[in-house]
């Protein structure tokens, strides 16, 4: 009877053991595929400011 327990015992912690591995891999999977399709904010640059106090303090048209 002991063999047949450490048998299962043996089995059963191996498959805790798989789950687990198995599931912070894909825990990990899951976060680096959700940081990598998160968009970026849009840049802001100081050309786009300079352009538009210019042209709205020359007002040709």
């Amino acid at each position: 009877m002991s063999r047949l327990s450490k048998f299962f015992q043996v089995v059963s912690s191996l498959l805790i053991g798989v789950f687990l591995f198995s599931g912070s891999i894909c825990l990990l999977a899951y976060i680096i595929f959700y940081k990598m399709s998160v968009t970026p904010n849009k840049p802001i640059f100081i050309e786009e400011n300079s352009y538009d106090q210019i042209d709205s303090k020359t007002n040709i048209f």
